[in-house]
């Protein structure tokens, strides 16, 4: 990033931010460099975008400028929509899910501080609940990744880290006009976490089909979810599904597959025990096709994948209470 390259539409006036289009032309607009105090010029011109230059030649690197304005600016917008009891609606991309999220950064903030020391750390924006506890950690990104003291701390004692990045003068504007506020990464995920992995649940929808048992004809009633574009059976789901999936009609046990050498939950037929393990559920997903469904929460696809039994080989269960052969 070169010092021509970069054209930087704020300075400071005093002890104030403010835009190049709120001042006068040259010397005029009695305004510094936000990181060496000294005098600069705005440049408004007809052919270059404006910006605000050093009226001497200056030592400030664009980087440390762009970072400089940037938390000072962002500081300066969770203080105004703090002090009018504004929310300030965010959207990002989780790294943890599919989803876009939507939010309000401010949700729970009471105080808003730049380069707040805490433990180990001083980051560039801190959010404070009304008990003084830090809630979130803003980032301005330019050339170097937030320093690993504030990843720690922010791990170590639950604090959402919030991150923008900032290249060029322009990106800038976003912390005054955009609305939402986009920031580039936030390690947060809204939807309910799995309580054995942490991983991010996929909304789920509960399908029950009419199927002939494969040994004996019988009618019975079968449960799938639908979670994430794929097809879950009743090893993965839990308790209060498996109670769902019953109130519905099915009957679901845990049952031995001498196929695969797993015990796991499966839809099983009430008259003579067999059982539709989740490696045959596949031959069914054409039947849910425009099929009404129920919402059913949500299923870690994690988990679900390891708790999926193997293939396995062919053969039969012990008892003559198994599962069908694949042909």
């Amino acid at each position: 990033m070169s010092q021509a390259s970069v054209k930087i539409p704020y300075a400071e006036r005093q002890g104030q931010m403010v835009h190049v289009s709120q001042v006068e032309r040259g010397l005029d607009c009695d305004c510094v460099c936000p990181v060496c105090k000294e005098r600069v010029l705005a440049r408004k011109g007809e052919e270059v975008r404006h910006h605000f230059a050093h009226h001497r030649r200056g030592h400030c690197s664009p980087e440390t400028v762009l970072h400089q304005v940037g938390k000072k600016l962002l500081r300066r917008r969770c203080r105004k929509h703090l002090r009018k009891g504004l929310s300030l609606p965010i959207q990002w991309d989780c790294p943890h899910c599919p989803d876009t999220h939507d939010g309000n950064l401010l949700k729970v903030a009471r105080r808003v501080e730049m380069e707040k020391k805490l433990e180990g750390c001083r980051p560039d924006v801190t959010l404070f609940d009304g008990n003084g506890a830090p809630v979130a950690i803003l980032e301005v990104v330019v050339s170097h990744d937030p320093d690993e003291n504030v990843l720690e701390y922010c791990d170590a004692n639950d604090v959402t880290l919030v991150c923008f990045r900032v290249d060029t003068g322009r990106d800038l504007l976003a912390f005054e006009v955009e609305s939402p506020l986009r920031p580039d990464h936030v390690d947060l995920c809204l939807r309910p976490q799995c309580d054995r992995c942490g991983n991010a649940l996929s909304p789920a929808t509960l399908y029950m089909l009419d199927i002939s048992c494969w040994r004996c004809g019988f009618q019975m009633k079968a449960a799938v979810a639908r979670a994430g574009g794929r097809l879950v059976g009743p090893e993965a789901f839990t308790e209060s599904q498996a109670e769902m999936a019953r109130g519905l009609g099915a009957v679901l046990r845990v049952n031995y597959s001498s196929r695969s050498g797993d015990r796991y939950l499966a839809n099983t037929c009430p008259t003579c025990g067999s059982f539709i393990g989740a490696p045959y559920l596949r031959y069914y997903s054409r039947r849910i096709r425009g099929m009404g469904g129920h919402e059913a929460g949500g299923i870690c696809l994690s988990c679900a994948e390891k708790s999926a039994p193997s293939p396995g080989k062919t053969g039969e269960d012990n008892g003559g209470a198994g599962e069908p052969d694949p042909a």
